[in-house]
């Protein structure tokens, strides 16, 4: 589990490779959490 600290201090581009691409369906989910952030 990660902890909040991890996520905050983390750049996208650090956070999107050691987290993201690890999981098999994390770009999917990673693009599905950026779009509803942004939509509002």
């Amino acid at each position: 589990m990660l902890s909040l600290s991890t996520i905050l201090t983390c750049s996208d581009k650090i956070f999107v490779s050691r987290y993201v691409n690890s999981h098999p369906s994390g770009p999917g989910i990673w693009q599905d959490l950026k779009n509803k952030l942004n939509s509002d």
